[in-house]
């Protein structure tokens, strides 16, 4: 079962292949701006219209966020290693408490919810792509 899963991967990223490039150069930007179009589509709750001021801290916080994942995964020179998804996930776990402290001292506690939601995605992702690698590594071995 395992080796049969590991042989259909192989040949599904076989038949991604030319994908996989743009994947890893836009990938993380397609990630940003999900959360983006998010944040803007959320309603502020202390007005009836939205704050676009608080609307562009969470994009730059955001954009802050997934540069520093940019470098801890380094998604352009890429080998299989399980501790940079290790670190990714240290990081977004860190990110806890950070947009907890950046949101709350800035008095925008509607908008919090945004960067709440990217960070528990971002470590879910995470664990599940260094999970996910692992495997594949131990199904090399053999």
């Amino acid at each position: 079962m395992g080796y049969a899963l590991f042989r259909c991967t192989q040949e599904a990223f076989r038949f991604l292949g030319p994908m996989v490039n743009p994947i890893r150069r836009f990938g993380l930007f397609l990630y940003w701006l999900i959360f983006a179009v998010y944040a803007a589509s959320v309603p502020n709750q202390e007005e009836a219209g939205h704050q676009w001021g608080s609307v562009f801290i969470v994009w730059i916080a955001l954009a802050l966020a997934v540069f520093q994942l940019h470098r801890i995964i380094d998604p352009m020179n890429y080998s299989a290693s399980s501790p940079r998804f290790g670190k990714a996930f240290g990081f977004s776990l860190l990110l806890f408490p950070i947009f907890f402290v950046m949101f709350e001292a800035r008095g925008l506690p509607s908008v919090m919810d945004v960067p709440m939601t990217f960070a528990i995605v971002t470590a879910t992702l995470t664990l599940i792509c260094a999970a996910a690698e692992t495997l594949v590594m131990e199904m090399r071995k053999r």
